[in-house]
């Protein structure tokens, strides 16, 4: 069974779930987020029970605003990339986007891992996502687990 959390007092609202017997987080963003959002966000979830850093990561930023520049994603990197209790070389990560400036933002933080050897890409659709990321499970049974996360997030 997984764990969920969410955050609900800042503008950038998310929710993650851990799934350890799928070796998989499934993380929600949604509003605006920062450099200093992004950071607090990755802080607690490391500090979860059921964390670890070589399972793989399904990030839905498809409702996710950024204030963040290139500066800032390098920002984010250096502070992930430093941490071995975040990052891990046998860990991929899907991030599933909407928007182009979802997809710009994220092939930069993928664009600054390649140096780290990171398996990080983006995806447009859930099906490939799930793909990509060798998830057993149907596309149903994610779609449905991203929505109660979503479902969880405040405006």
């Amino acid at each position: 069974m997984g764990a969920a959390m969410t955050d609900k007092g800042s503008a950038h609202h998310y929710a993650f779930k851990i799934i350890p017997e799928k070796r998989l987080i499934l993380e929600v963003h949604a509003g605006l987020t920062n450099l200093e959002a992004s950071i607090a966000i990755k802080k607690e979830e490391v500090q979860h029970e059921l964390f670890s850093s070589e399972y793989n990561i399904l990030t839905d930023v498809r409702a996710l605003r950024f204030n963040l520049n290139q500066r800032d994603a390098h920002g984010l990197f250096k502070y992930v990339s430093g941490r071995s209790d975040i990052s891990s070389n046998k860990r991929k990560v899907a991030f599933l986007t909407a928007k182009s400036e979802q997809v710009a933002i994220a092939t930069i933080y993928k664009m600054l891992h390649k140096e780290n050897h990171h398996r990080i890409h983006v995806f447009s659709t859930l099906e490939y996502a799930l793909l990509w990321l060798s998830i057993d499970r149907s596309e149903e049974q994610i779609a449905d687990e991203l929505k109660i996360l979503s479902e969880n997030l405040r405006p």
